[in-house]
């Protein structure tokens, strides 16, 4: 082929004005390499001066395709605004270029676009459409209040009750962040009206009000739904909740039973009454209705659960063998020697402290048979056999009070809000902890105890992922230490944020703002602005009581420290995503991946909680392109396969 012939022949033809028979020439010149870039850009600016822009664009798009899958954004996006140019009224041409945008941070560039095609397609009449744009855009400025009343609009006129409810709670949950409270109860009344048995709209409003101090309005709203449907699940649920916040717990009591009446199987049910027993200092009771629940998880292989419905027990602040025994027994299963050993030996000292020798012997011979290497266990079977039938008694011992303050220590921090709602069917089978009350009160030595290792809940459910933000591999060393600290102060806060007083709630929340800012400046004081390990411990902790403002901004400070810069742009992401702000979650995650180099293992990490945001999202595509970018890259990685498999199911792909 005489390539320098037919460039000459094209270049004539241009200069004739015959560009459709110049594209033509310059057609025989491409042979599907590289080079038909260059050669194809001519030929979309020759089609477009023949004023053929759909032609143009199709060697466009294919310029544009070949620039993505080089990696080569900003090329890409710059064939895509020139698509958009000619053929502005192209639906998936301007929906190309404003996914681009966003997946390259370009957050207000992307945002207008969608906005752009938004009200186009209502224009046109495409509503069902519309609702594509809608949302991305919502995802990427959530305070976008006009948009999302747009939404609302037409989730009613397509009859999508739930999601117009929906939205409307997520505009009220912006409306009280601003403190605009008469908007937000105005659109949760809209939400009420459109469905008054929607769970979360109540709540909402309950919360409301309780900010306002009006919480006669929400017991009226609450009874007045009740008289109309006595039934009403969600009705019963909050002002249960209403009671038991109030220490009604009779009335509470009253409530949950009627649900358990018409939902017997149900399992917030379930919580919500052992919780009710627990107030009442009735651990027994409350553990068999959480054994049933944890074997119904540990049959499905949902051990973490498990453990979190009897941390629930060790919540309330008090040492419950039978609980204890339950969590050995799960460690046992799993073979989890570590926690295994941590909460056998929280055991061992209720029952040295309780002088049941029996029960104290049995146990440390089941460890010994699980841990046969442990010497210490073994010096403790030894001392224990000697003093056998030696009566002795140790009142008032300090070693023994300090064993009481260590398994009080043990008490979960999980959260009932933690817990995952859960499948109401889940059945298991109770089955009472072999414990002999009637042992004789022999007593043990307790000598050496006061020096082993402080045990804490956090240490018997570590690694269970029950904490948010909990990863080990991005926890400097120290972190559990610096964090216990922490976690007194922390301890004060959340107990004066739950309280119960009736003081007016804008007084409250300056107050509970002034004990976080003092909090903080104490802290500094501490350990000095520029500590950056201690400062993202600090954040850490932050993150894991959800006070996420303040996490960010600890996060911001430690990213200071080059070495931690990535994971510190990494957590402010996670903080953003838990608060719902998509946009800047985004866009963390982004300036994290740019501190990476391509292709490392912290790139793939990256890529993989940008691929698990976009899922947040509801981008099915976004998400399922860096899935199987990670999936052709290490099939094997986390569980890239399953994240696949689900989204296919879901896109019927």
């Amino acid at each position: 082929m005489d390539r320098d012939r037919i460039f000459a022949q094209a270049k004539r033809l241009v200069k004739k004005g015959r560009y459709l028979e110049a594209a033509a020439e310059y057609k025989i010149l491409l042979t599907g390499e590289e080079q038909d870039v260059s050669v194809k850009t001519i030929i979309g600016d020759l089609y477009i001066k023949a004023e053929k822009p759909d032609k143009a664009v199709e060697y466009f798009r294919d310029i544009a395709d070949f620039y993505e899958q080089k990696g080569l954004y900003s090329k890409a996006i710059a064939i895509h605004r020139r698509i958009n140019k000619y053929i502005p009224h192209d639906i998936p041409a301007s929906a190309k270029l404003a996914d681009l945008y966003r997946e390259r941070g370009f957050l207000s560039d992307a945002g207008r676009e969608y906005k752009i095609l938004a009200d186009r397609l209502i224009r046109n009449g495409q509503k069902k459409k519309a609702v594509e744009f809608l949302d991305k855009l919502l995802q990427i400025n959530s305070d976008d209040n006009d948009s999302r009343m747009s939404l609302i609009r037409i989730h009613r006129e397509l009859g999508d009750k739930r999601k117009a409810v929906e939205e409307l709670n997520k505009a009220a949950e912006w409306d009280m962040r601003a403190e605009e409270y008469d908007k937000a109860e105005q659109n949760l009344w809209q939400a009420i009206e459109t469905m008054d048995d929607h769970a979360a709209t109540l709540e909402r409003l309950v919360l409301l009000y309780s900010r306002q101090n009006q919480l006669k309005k929400a017991f009226v709203l609450l009874k007045k739904l009740l008289d109309r449907n006595e039934n009403n699940i969600a009705a019963l649920f909050s002002l249960g909740d209403l009671h038991f916040a109030q220490d009604e717990i009779e009335d509470a009591e009253r409530l949950y039973l009627k649900i358990a009446e018409i939902r017997p199987n149900d399992i917030k049910t379930k919580i919500k009454l052992g919780k009710i027993h627990l107030v009442r200092g009735q651990p027994d009771e409350a553990f068999r209705e959480y054994e049933i629940i944890a074997d119904g998880l540990l049959g499905k292989h949902k051990v973490s659960k498990a453990i979190g419905i009897l941390g629930l027990i060790l919540a309330s602040d008090v040492t419950h063998v039978s609980t204890l025994m339950k969590l050995i027994s799960i460690y046992k299963m799993q073979a989890n020697t570590t926690d295994y050993l941590l909460a056998g030996r929280v055991l061992l000292s209720v029952h040295a402290e309780s002088g049941n020798t029996k029960a104290y012997l049995s146990l440390l011979q089941d460890m010994l048979k699980v841990v046969p290497d442990e010497t210490e266990l073994r010096q403790r079977l030894k001392t224990c056999w000697e003093k056998t039938g030696m009566q002795r008694s140790y009142p008032e011992d300090r070693r023994i009070v300090n064993k009481i303050d260590e398994v009080r220590r043990i008490t979960s921090r999980i959260q009932e809000k933690e817990i995952e709602a859960l499948p109401s069917n889940e059945k298991g089978e109770f089955k009472d902890p072999n414990v002999d009350p009637a042992s004789p009160p022999v007593s043990v030595d307790l000598k050496g105890a006061e020096q082993e290792a402080a045990l804490t809940s956090r240490d018997i459910f570590k690694g269970m992922d029950l904490f948010p933000g909990g990863e080990e591999a991005r926890q400097p060393a120290g972190y559990y230490d610096l964090s216990w600290i922490i976690e007194e102060e922390l301890q004060s806060i959340r107990s004066f944020s739950s309280s119960k007083d009736q003081q007016p709630t804008a007084i409250e929340e300056k107050d509970l703002g002034e004990i976080v800012r003092e909090f903080r400046k104490g802290m500094e004081s501490k350990f000095g602005k520029d500590d950056y390990e201690s400062r993202y411990t600090l954040g850490i902790a932050f993150l894991e009581q959800e006070l996420y403002q303040e996490a960010v901004e600890e996060f911001k400070v430690a990213a200071g420290n080059e070495t931690m810069r990535m994971d510190c742009f990494n957590l402010i992401s996670l903080c953003y995503r838990k608060s719902g702000d998509f946009g800047h979650a985004l866009e963390w995650v982004l300036r994290a991946r740019d501190l990476v180099p391509d292709g490392s293992a912290q790139d793939w990490a990256l890529k993989y909680e940008l691929a698990e945001l976009y899922e947040a999202m509801n981008d099915g595509a976004g998400a399922s392109k860096l899935y199987k970018e990670i999936h052709d890259w290490n099939p094997r990685y986390r569980d890239v396969r399953s994240k696949l498999m689900s989204l296919r199911k879901k896109t019927g792909s």
